[in-house]
């Protein structure tokens, strides 16, 4: 970090030094005086392009800071809840449902990468179709099994 105390202190040096220049009748005092403020306002434009590159980089962190903030607060608006076979959605809050956000319920696993994918609502079960994951809804019924139909003929 650019230190503000330096940084002022070279300026206040680079002053007195034009202060001191101005009174010089001796023109090689004089040129050592005006080489000695350039020197001066070097430093400080060095300086400051140094806090303008950390003053950039610190804006860079906060607006990336912002943005994890708000996609953490984005799953504010969703709970936990069990499904009826065991497993575990993230659904809308009731307070959270508008015209433009119906219910609906997004996937937990999904939510941990940072990624809000909602889940597909089959009569059987939930699924996501950004990962393998699936929660029970209800058991599926058994498969009807082909029948053999005896016709009395051997």
């Amino acid at each position: 970090m650019v230190d503000f105390v330096a940084l002022t202190g070279s300026i206040k040096t680079a002053f007195d030094l034009a202060r001191s220049a101005k009174d010089v009748n001796d023109q090689a005092r004089a040129n050592v005086a005006v080489i000695g403020i350039m020197e001066q306002l070097m430093e400080v434009q060095s300086q400051l392009s140094s806090t303008q590159v950390e003053y950039q980089a610190l804006l860079e962190e906060v607006s990336r800071l912002k943005s994890e903030l708000d996609d953490k607060r984005r799953f504010d608006s969703y709970r936990l809840e069990r499904a009826p076979m065991g497993g575990y959605i993230l659904t809308l809050k009731a307070g959270c449902v508008t015209e433009d956000c119906p219910p609906h319920s997004i996937c937990p696993r999904c939510k941990e990468d940072g990624r809000l994918s909602v889940l597909t609502d089959t009569e059987y079960r939930f699924d996501c179709p950004a990962c393998p994951f699936v929660a029970g809804k209800k058991p599926r019924p058994p498969r009807n099994q082909r029948r053999v139909v005896h016709s009395g003929f051997m």
